[in-house]
Parts: structure tokens; C-alpha cells; sequence
């Protein structure tokens, strides 16, 4: 163990810095753990935000296994100088999503940040039984499903000088982040521009609106452009300058697919109707197939 150990049990609320974030990170034994938490790091701001880790256990018998889980993650933040706190919750007789929709709430999370095998596994059958999808309908924040493998996410770093082995994530070039452009997509846009972007770190934001239908109207046009104005000026408004907007026609995923590839972009927001009782097909077909990380929120 290293001489910063990870908490076996419970506990007290962790006081966050002012207009600083705290980022909920659910650990299982899977290949894309890695991810999720470099993710995490790569978003969080040193002496502001908090990352929290968790990792859940049926019992006591399992605490110091789950805790041997979280201790590498645990020390690779520290090293970056990121807030970092470490829970292992014993899960009992309550349900798995339950339990998980607790913490969210009781840590008061502004971002859930879940490895999902099954999200970003390839068929749409899987992604929609997967865990980290049915807690994003249960959760009043964002959910994130960074990528397990896909190469333009692994964060570029550079070695921080000042403490050796330790590395800044995206320190020369920022985040490069896309919102999707639509109705339930103004919040998820409004939320990336307060609680994600950067500008001090380099962050650019890039906007772009699908057209799915083969023929439009005048009248769809014209909302469309004037949506598009509208999401530009609630940026602007907020301090975020517009990089980028794109103008996609064509299938929703395979459009902003390309786009990603091309921008070299690290995460996509979409927004989801308030009301929707699961993500559309086109948007679980952008979690398999993205080698961006998705970021999922209900308006």
C-alpha cells in the first residue's frame, strides 16, 4: 500500500473548494477503469475539483480487495496534484443501481464518470442492458462514458518538470470538446461551457447540428439556423468562444463519427429528451462506435 491509503468504509462528506466540481468515478475490474479515471483527471482542475472514487462490494469480505482496486487510480491522481478521496461501499441487501444512485447523490457529483464494457461494445442490444446507461436515467447530473480503447482519447501529456513521474494531461493543446446542436442539446451545451471547458487550459468548443432528413423544408431551415445562432450566442454569453461549427446532413452517428475522427475531438455532449425512457438507437449506435467519450444528460 502506498502511504496515502485508500478508505475502506464510509466516509464524511468532503468540503470541495469554491466554484470547484466534484467527479464521481465508478471502478469495476474491467479494461476500461484505465480510461475512465484518465478521463477524469483530464477534465479535473488541481486545488479545485475533487475526484471520488468508488467501487462497490457485496459485504465486508470484500473491502479490502475493493480497496486494493481503487489504490492505483488513487496514487496516479495524487501524483497529478488532483483532490482525491477513495470509497469502498458495501453494497448489503440493496440493488446495485440503488446503491450507485445514492452515493451520486449523497456525494451531491456534478459528473458521473462510468467505464462501460458494454456502452462501448459494438451492439446496440448490449449497450442498451448495460449498467452505466440505466443509471444515467436515475441521475439529475451528466453521465460519461469515455471510450475503452479508441486512440484519440488516450490523453496527451507532457512531463511535469516539478514532480518527476508525473504527468499534466492535455497540458499543450486542451480539451477539444463537440456538442451536438439540437432542442434537448441546450442544456447539455450550457453545462459543457460552465463545468467542463477550460479556456486557461487551451480548451476549444466546436458545435454541430445533424440534418437526418433527406429532404427539408424552408421552415426547418430556417429553425434550424436559428437554433444554431442561438447555441453560438449562450456560448459567447458564457466567456466560450465558438472554435468550429459543423453542418452535418446524412445518418446521425456515422456524420459525427467523421467529424470526431477529423477534429481529433476527446468528448461529444448529447443531449436527451427529458421524457425519453432510453437514449435513441442512433445515439446508443454513437457510444459503440465514437472513439470520442460520450457524455449523456437529460434536459
Amino acid at each position: 500500500m502506498a502511504a496515502s491509503s485508500v478508505c475502506h468504509g464510509h466516509q464524511p462528506k468532503a468540503v470541495v473548494a469554491r466554484g470547484g466540481r466534484v467527479m464521481l468515478v465508478f471502478i469495476t475490474q474491467n479494461k476500461v477503469a484505465e480510461t475512465a479515471v484518465a478521463a477524469a483527471m483530464a477534465v479535473a482542475r488541481p486545488g479545485r475539483d475533487l475526484v471520488l472514487l468508488a467501487h462497490v462490494v457485496q459485504d465486508d469480505l470484500y473491502r479490502v480487495q475493493g480497496a486494493n482496486l481503487l489504490q492505483p487510480h488513487y496514487d496516479l491522481l495524487l501524483r497529478n496534484l488532483i483532490d482525491t478521496r477513495a470509497d469502498v461501499i458495501m453494497r448489503g441487501s440493496r440493488g446495485l443501481l440503488d446503491c450507485m444512485q445514492e452515493k451520486v447523490e449523497e456525494a451531491e457529483a456534478t459528473l458521473v464518470v462510468m467505464g462501460s464494457v458494454a456502452a462501448t461494445a459494438g451492439g446496440l442490444s448490449v449497450a442498451a442492458a448495460s449498467i452505466t446507461l440505466a443509471l444515467s436515467k436515475r441521475l439529475a447530473c451528466p453521465s460519461w462514458s469515455p471510450p475503452p480503447t479508441r486512440a484519440t482519447w488516450r490523453p496527451r501529456s507532457r512531463p511535469n518538470t516539478a514532480t518527476p513521474h508525473t504527468t499534466t494531461p492535455f497540458a499543450a493543446s486542451g480539451l477539444r470538446v463537440l456538442s451536438v446542436v439540437d432542442v434537448p442539446g441546450r442544456g447539455m451545451l450550457h453545462f459543457l461551457c460552465t463545468d467542463v471547458l477550460d479556456s486557461k487550459r487551451g480548451d476549444k468548443l466546436m458545435l454541430a447540428q445533424v440534418s437526418t432528413m433527406s429532404t427539408t423544408t424552408k421552415t426547418n431551415e430556417d429553425s434550424q439556423r436559428r437554433l444554431l445562432a442561438a447555441c453560438t450566442s449562450s456560448a459567447v454569453g458564457l466567456n466560450v468562444p465558438v472554435f468550429r461549427q459543423f453542418k452535418l446532413e446524412g445518418a446521425f452517428c456515422s456524420s459525427l463519427v467523421q467529424i470526431i475522427i477529423a477534429g481529433a475531438v476527446h468528448i461529444v455532449g448529447v443531449g436527451l429528451a427529458a421524457d425519453s425512457r432510453a437514449p435513441p438507437a442512433a445515439v446508443l449506435q454513437l457510444l459503440a462506435s465514437s472513439p470520442a467519450a460520450v457524455l449523456l444528460w437529460r434536459a
